[in-house]
């Protein structure tokens, strides 16, 4: 009877710690999708920039957008690299939060866009 009970307490006691697991997951997979968000709001705000002025160099308040980009995201940086007169390629990287199951640092993340202005 009292072995029987302490399996029963240990099997309960794995499903709890699993449980607990798969919500630290869950948040920290919520946060790094907030962050995927703000990184596609941040890298529209500079995109309407150059379709506005119709030219794929640097805008006036590029010092700006990556103070924001810095600001908004952990560890952010932001870099606009334009490939020919009318084509531009936007990266954005930063810090990712948690998500990792060995412990270790957690990676760079990145959105990466190709801006076409016509």
């Amino acid at each position: 009877m009292m072995l029987e009970c302490m399996i029963a307490l240990l099997v309960f006691a794995i499903g709890v710690l699993g449980m607990v697991k798969m919500q630290s997951l869950s948040t920290s997979n919520s946060v790094n999708s907030e962050d995927r968000a703000m990184a596609a709001t941040l890298a529209n705000d500079l995109v309407a920039e150059l379709w506005a002025t119709h030219s794929t160099a640097q805008p006036a308040d590029y010092a700006n957008w990556q103070a924001l980009v810095s600001t908004n995201l952990a560890n952010g940086d932001g870099q606009l690299n334009p490939v020919s007169a009318s084509v531009a390629l936007l990266t954005i990287r930063w810090d990712a939060k948690g998500g990792t199951t060995d412990g270790a640092a957690s990676p760079r993340a990145s959105y990466v866009t190709q801006v076409t202005i016509q």
